[in-house]
């Protein structure tokens, strides 16, 4: 015996569903179309050896309160926006180059998204769409899109779908900073083989992250939340 839907149900369902689909819609990111003659990263990295401490907290507060600083980090995300490996590959020779290139935009963006909503308290609480309190997050990393190589994108896809997936790197996990307390600093670094290695041992070495009390062993939930990265196991139950 078969059990049908009753209509009413599967009315509700559909306005409910073209609703949220509605209020989900992003409108087009606006962006500036510039040609560029290479790619450098020489001004974030000036910007974060002076505004990122040496325990990598990031004074976002002078940082907003200086009108060419600002404008510089939006020069290099109009750079971001216009040049990526996947449009000029011929800039990024190696996976070297291009795996920094990833890193310095996830920590540019986040900087950038930070600052232009300054002051914010907590990112996680950023709602950008009907959904955004669903998920702690969701309404920055997901919901705010950005433009890398002419591509829109988002934060989350950035670090899931390319700097996790694509490059197949741990370490990158050290080297990405999400404005939270519990993210690795944010370092001025051109995120070579010995920048990322070093990243590393800072971050293992610093009981914050991991140390050892009563016979056991205490982890940064860093190495809870991407077991897989880690281990190369299936996080799944």
């Amino acid at each position: 015996m078969t059990k049908t839907v009753p209509l009413t149900l599967v009315v509700i369902f559909v306005v409910f569903a073209g609703i949220i689909f509605w209020f989900e819609r992003q409108p087009p990111v606006k962006w500036t179309r510039k040609e560029f003659k290479g790619y450098s990263d020489n001004r974030f990295i000036a910007l974060l050896q002076k505004y990122a401490g040496d325990d990598g907290k990031v004074d976002y507060h002078a940082w907003k309160n200086n009108r060419d600083d600002v404008a510089a980090l939006e020069d290099f995300s109009t750079q971001l926006a216009n040049v990526s490996p996947e449009n000029h590959p011929e800039w990024f020779p190696d996976s070297t180059t291009r795996r920094a290139y990833w890193i310095q935009a996830y920590n540019a963006l986040v900087v950038r998204g930070v600052l232009n909503r300054w002051p914010l308290k907590n990112l996680r609480k950023v709602k950008r769409s009907a959904t955004s309190f669903l998920i702690p997050g969701k309404g920055f990393f997901y919901d705010s899109p950005i433009v890398l190589g002419g591509r829109t994108t988002n934060l989350y896809d950035l670090e899931n779908k390319i700097l996790r997936e694509r490059l197949q790197d741990a370490r990158i996990h050290f080297a990405l900073n999400c404005a939270s307390g519990s993210c690795p600093p944010l370092r001025a670094r051109t995120w070579s083989e010995e920048d990322l290695d070093m990243a590393s041992r800072d971050f293992v070495n610093d009981s914050k992250n991991v140390r050892v009390e009563n016979n056991a062993v205490w982890l940064s939930r860093i190495f809870e939340w991407y077991r897989e990265d880690f281990t190369g196991e299936n996080n799944s139950p």
